[in-house]
């Protein structure tokens, strides 16, 4: 059956330099944007999921429209590797159509667009320990028709795709999760700083800017 969630509506954003978008996430139960983990204190622009968190986060409507060109970024920590595939961000439709930002089972980087044309998919290997924060981008470009991943800014992984031409995904953009019937499907493990969701095929310089929010840092400054 369906169940009733108590979401709090994040309309205010992290601070004044990093406001929240148009379509304002729903934070489930015992997720908040200060990085806390078992009440250990975190920081400002964190979300954390662990095994208790049955919920992604979810704006009340879609952010991109995928049948043109766009990007989707977030600084990625995930947690030991699990076997299982996990989603950080997402947006899917109610025909299958969308994206998902994430990891694939055997531990790679991954960024997937499904289309009326099947499913494009770039990869890249995890080259940091777990615990790690890297920034991870995808771009598709429906101009050129190319998917690229980029990792840290630096682009790990180019591959054609095809844009949808019609039935643009009308579902919410979801972080921690993609959703499912029972509520959420390939659940992330870890944490998601400044998830964005961008109706453009941003350039290296733009993801550079994008990443520079710096919410991961060192005891001695800089990012960890």
């Amino acid at each position: 059956g369906r169940r009733t969630v108590a979401c709090v509506p994040d309309s205010a954003g992290v601070d004044a330099r990093h406001p929240n978008g148009a379509r304002p996430l729903l934070l489930p139960p015992g997720v908040t944007w200060d990085g806390s983990s078992s009440g250990v204190p975190g920081v400002p622009g964190v979300l954390t999921f662990a095994a208790g968190n049955r919920l992604p986060a979810a704006t009340t409507g879609s952010v991109a429209d995928t049948r043109r060109g766009f990007t989707a970024g977030a600084w990625l920590t995930p947690g030991a590797p699990s076997g299982v595939p996990a989603v950080a961000l997402a947006q899917t439709g109610p025909d299958g159509r969308g994206f998902d930002l994430g990891l694939t089972s055997d531990g790679r980087w991954q960024f997937r667009v499904r289309s009326a044309s099947g499913i494009a998919v770039v990869t890249a290997p995890i080259r940091s320990e777990p615990g790690h924060a890297v920034y991870i981008a995808g771009v598709a470009d429906a101009v050129n028709r190319e998917l690229r991943l980029y990792v840290n800014g630096s682009l790990a992984s180019v591959a054609g795709f095809t844009p949808a031409r019609s039935g643009a995904p009308d579902g919410p953009v979801t972080v921690g999760g993609a959703p499912a019937l029972s509520g959420i499907s390939r659940p992330w493990g870890g944490q998601v700083g400044n998830p964005v969701v961008a109706q453009a095929p941003l350039p290296r310089n733009a993801l550079s800017d994008l990443a520079e929010g710096m919410f991961f840092w060192t005891e001695g400054g800089g990012l960890d």
